[in-house]
């Protein structure tokens, strides 16, 4: 406690104690009379009264994911490795029943030891049939499930994460956000003029409609630059579809534009299906991919994925409530380009995945990599090889714990 506190503390108490002294001497031949009922309750209410508003309700939650692997070795030399380490942290405060707030923290790099960094802010108001955000806002459409395009930041079927800072609000299932883009100084080239993030605006709108256990968004996303016309349209729909206990998929299409209120087209269209059978212990879960891209691709923004097509099944069998065991098989374009296909591979191996509880889950894998054509020049947009390379060997593991 504050000694200046202490202090006038100690001289009140003294002063009540020779008051009260005082006071019995006088009283020693008065009668004693009962305090009144109005100090009664003044002492009750001075008791009672707060000392400090109450704190807010804070919590804490996140996903960690550790991985190590050795991407595509063709057996020449030394056997590399590489990491991949994640950290998504999320603070949120409750204030009260309107209002909220969240920070979120992240690091994510191909190194064992990334650095953490600010990753957003936002106050939320909500009340029982509207909210409104204000600060920074990110948004995904068409995220993918296979493993080797589930990061979010970089890949996406419809839409990869796009960051921006403004305002947002929501009611009745539709939402629509209003901002300044807040990339890091990302620069993109449309039709010929270079156009930059920092100078962009941003909107983004989206619906979500549930219907029958079927749950269907359609999303639109405009970001306009301050060179004339110059801008970038996303738009498509995301459905999570249900057919009882055996059957589910996920699928997803986007539309790719820029400069849309100009004459020369430069549309481009993506199709994403990934269902999944469960018949008991046995499960087969599958993804597919599909770009059909405009003619005028080294006039347009690329799409948000490194290929125009892939094809990946994954049967698997749960061996005990934590451990199943699965064989991949994918077959892949590996290329943007639909005339030159002469590094397209297959790639085959099992997996196997341990599932402690809820919250914990790790998988190890190994695979061998094969080259189909025969012409292969090392320009593979996923992976890359020669024409001499007839095997190469793939293997990893990964960890992940949410809290």
């Amino acid at each position: 406690m504050n000694p200046y506190k202490l202090t006038v503390a100690a001289f009140g108490i003294f002063a009540a104690s020779a008051l009260a002294s005082t006071s019995l001497d006088s009283a020693a031949n008065a009668a004693v009379q009962e305090p009144s009922a109005t100090t009664e309750t003044t002492v009750a209410e001075v008791s009672a009264k707060p000392n400090a508003e109450k704190k807010p309700d804070v919590s804490l939650g996140g996903r960690i994911e550790f991985d190590a692997f050795v991407p595509n070795w063709n057996r020449k030399g030394s056997m590399p490795h590489d990491f991949v380490s994640v950290l998504d942290l999320d603070v949120k405060a409750r204030f009260d029943e309107h209002w909220s707030a969240e920070v979120e923290m992240e690091g994510a790099e191909r190194i064992a030891y990334p650095y953490i960094y600010f990753n957003g802010a936002y106050v939320k108001y909500e009340n029982d049939w509207a909210y409104v955000k204000v600060g920074d806002m990110s948004y995904t459409e068409g995220v993918i499930n296979y493993h080797r395009f589930d990061n979010f930041s970089a890949f996406a079927a419809g839409m990869k994460r796009q960051n921006m800072r403004g305002i947002e609000g929501g009611m009745a299932n539709a939402m629509i956000g209003i901002g300044l883009s807040a990339e890091e100084k990302d620069s993109m080239t449309i039709m010929g003029a270079e156009v930059r993030d920092e100078n962009a605006y941003f909107i983004h709108a989206a619906y979500d409609w549930e219907v029958a256990g079927q749950k269907i968004r359609p999303y639109f996303n405009y970001k306009g630059y301050d060179k004339g016309d110059y801008n970038s349209i996303r738009a498509g729909v995301n459905a999570n579809l249900v057919f009882g206990d055996m059957f589910e998929a996920h699928a997803a299409y986007g539309l790719w534009d820029d400069c849309a209120f100009k004459g020369e087209p430069v549309v481009s269209h993506t199709f994403l299906f990934e269902p999944t059978l469960n018949l008991g212990k046995f499960s087969i879960k599958g993804s597919a991919f599909f770009a059909y891209l405009t003619d005028n691709l080294d006039r347009a923004t690329v799409i948000d994925m490194p290929e125009f097509y892939y094809v990946h099944a994954e049967p698997s069998y749960q061996v005990t409530d934590a451990f199943k065991a699965a064989v991949m098989g994918e077959y892949h374009s590996n290329t943007l380009d639909r005339s030159n296909i002469q590094n397209s591979f297959a790639y085959v191996g099992p997996k196997f995945y341990f599932k402690p509880n809820s919250f914990i889950s790790m998988d190890v894998y190994a695979a061998a990599v094969l080259p189909i054509g025969d012409t292969a020049d090392s320009t593979g947009t996923v992976v890359q090889f020669t024409k001499d390379d007839k095997v190469l060997f793939d293997a990893g593991a990964e960890a992940v714990f949410t809290f």
